[in-house]
């Protein structure tokens, strides 16, 4: 009796190991990025190479960068520009990315960690005094952030992402959006 238990007690062992090394060995974590229009996963592997490899920018980087042009276009600083601190963020938005005039700005660094927070602002037409955020057309928007500039490890911290978040006051995941923006930091 006693050898059929510990016979039992090692096939569930087996078993046990068995299922652990195949779950280690198969699990990956993913994140999958669709583009909107054709509902089609999109590769964004592309944007850890492109954010840590090199200053260029991939053409897979401009691919996912103008999936939103639809929704907010950037004009400064330009995918793979080098920054400095005050860093003064630029471009147009649907007025839809916007909750009461302001949305998200975020700089993290290549690892992922958060640099420096701040929003950037509707900016009114000079020449329309009726000018507002609260449309579908597209407004301008301007913002600053302040950050230190992170020191060199191993060659791979000088590059980092302004993350443009949509602004999501109802917290839903299904109005989540953003837009990454890899850069590089300067002295």
């Amino acid at each position: 009796m006693n050898t059929q238990r510990i016979i039992v007690l090692f096939k569930y062992l087996c078993i046990t190991i068995f299922c652990g090394v195949m779950l280690f060995i198969g699990y990956q974590y993913t994140i999958e990025y669709f583009d909107y229009r054709s509902s089609s996963p999109v590769d964004i592997s592309v944007l850890d190479s492109a954010a840590v490899d090199s200053p260029e920018v991939s053409e897979d980087v401009e691919q996912l960068i103008s999936l939103q042009k639809d929704l907010i276009r950037v004009v400064a600083p330009e995918a793979g520009s080098t920054i400095s601190s005050p860093l003064t963020v630029r471009g147009i938005a649907r007025g839809t990315w916007f909750f009461e005039g302001t949305f998200p700005i975020i700089l993290v660094d290549w690892d992922g960690l958060i640099l420096a927070e701040s929003y950037a602002s509707f900016v009114p037409d000079p020449n329309d005094p009726e000018s507002t955020w609260m449309t579908e057309d597209f407004v301008d928007f301007e913002g600053t952030i302040d950050f230190d500039v992170p020191t060199e490890t191993l060659g791979v911290s000088t590059k980092g992402t302004i993350i443009f978040k949509k602004d999501n006051p109802s917290g839903l995941s299904e109005h989540d959006a953003a837009l990454e923006i890899p850069i590089v930091f300067g002295s």
